[in-house]
């Protein structure tokens, strides 16, 4: 009986995805009677064999999003042994299946991006059926706003999540020059997208950061592709007269590695036993935290960021992060239907971001600049200061060197 039961589950979740998971697989192979009787069939065996933890989380309705796995590509587009592969992945514990930038290359240059997204599409509505909890996470190396087409369309969406490749680049420029204004080009190009899409963002992106920046956009400012990506490998490998990283050339010349304790100084001031370089290195490393955390999406921390606690004796790092946390999750203001828009600071040292959800509005304002900065705004209500709660004017806001302010008001 409660086999029965069980399989009955597994059919009402099929029942009501029929429809669909028939005409995408009609259209991606031309209605291949028996391609979708094996489909059907490998979902239908996966149930079965589902293992103890698969059938205890499918039950609770809840995966821990911490346990990722990589999907194989295959060469042969067999959607039954494609699906066989995905499941299989599931079914060993894994909660986040990633598709990796060589897989969606390859799979977009083997069908193109329309049959790529209905092969992602059947995919999610595998995993809605036999492990709701799992999550797709897609990592296209393309700006934002060309990356979306992963996400699918809303009403028939593909990856859950997607890493957003292309930040950590725009932000460790960013810093190496001071200037804000390629950064809000990329952040204006995401604000487009409906709120639906989320992206996971970090500091890290792989093994190395490459030099993947927006040039047509900096050619108006006088800015060469190979002159500026040499000044950005010198700085962040602490060569450059002024710079405090740490980094590290990648084996192919393209781009820096290093931990982002390594790369905002924090490394080389601890070796070199420099008190006040060491504090300057600590507020870039605590605003650079604070802005992911004002992005809509999801913050992501590396384990490498273990290094920065370690190095930091003082734990501004570790009780910073743990503040911002805590206030992500108890403030609306973060939640992901918000309204977020640039904020105009009239200073190209400090970048400006707006968020307004439910009566709660934030402004969040960044100096990527080594001296005080002002953001020179000019809001009529009442503020205060999210970390400390005192009132605090959001007019020509001072910011020290690589500080940062979240000001909040409730209407």
């Amino acid at each position: 009986m409660v086999q029965e039961q069980d399989h009955s589950v597994f059919q009402s979740r099929l029942d009501a995805r029929f429809g669909e998971m028939k005409w995408l697989h009609g259209e991606r192979y031309q209605g291949d009677e028996q391609a979708f009787s094996r489909y059907v069939q490998a979902l239908s065996d996966a149930w079965d064999h589902r293992s103890s933890v698969l059938k205890a989380r499918d039950e609770s309705g809840d995966g821990t999003h911490e346990t990722v796995g990589d999907m194989p590509y295959r060469e042969s587009r067999d959607y039954s042994e494609l699906i066989t592969d995905f499941l299989t992945l599931c079914n060993q514990g894994v909660d986040i299946v990633r598709f990796d930038a060589a897989y969606l290359r390859r799979l977009t240059d083997s069908l193109g991006i329309h049959e790529a997204c209905v092969e992602l599409r059947m995919m999610r509505m595998a995993a809605e059926i036999v492990c709701p909890f799992v999550m797709l996470l897609g990592e296209p190396d393309l700006e934002p706003g060309d990356a979306a087409v992963y996400f699918g369309e809303p009403w028939k969406p593909a990856c859950h999540l997607l890493r957003n490749m292309r930040l950590p680049a725009y932000l460790w420029h960013t810093v190496a020059v001071r200037d804000v204004r390629l950064l809000k080009h990329l952040l204006g190009s995401m604000q487009t997208l409906p709120r639906s899409f989320h992206f996971l963002n970090d500091l890290q992106c792989g093994d190395a950061v490459e030099w993947k920046l927006d040039f047509g956009f900096l050619k108006q400012y006088s800015i060469e592709e190979g002159a500026h990506c040499s000044y950005l490998n010198d700085y962040f490998m602490g060569v450059w007269p002024g710079s405090d990283a740490r980094g590290m050339l990648a084996p192919d010349g393209r781009g820096i590695r290093g931990s982002t304790a390594a790369l905002c100084g924090i490394q080389g001031a601890k070796q070199e036993d420099d008190a006040d370089r060491l504090e300057r290195a600590v507020r870039l490393y605590v605003m650079l935290h604070a802005f992911l955390y004002t992005l809509s999406g999801i913050p992501s921390l590396h384990e490498e960021e273990e290094a920065a606690f370690l190095m930091d004796r003082g734990r501004t790092v570790h009780d910073r992060i743990r503040q911002f946390v805590q206030l992500r999750a108890a403030q609306r203001v973060f939640d992901n239907r918000a309204d977020v828009w640039l904020l105009e600071t009239w200073n190209d040292h400090v970048l400006g971001i707006g968020r307004y959800y439910e009566g709660q509005k934030l402004l969040a304002l960044f100096n990527f600049n080594d001296n005080m900065e002002i953001a020179w705004i000019d809001e009529p209500e009442p503020y205060s200061d999210l970390l400390t709660d005192a009132f605090r004017e959001a007019k020509a806001v001072e910011l020290p060197a690589f500080g940062f302010a979240w000001l909040v008001t409730q209407f």
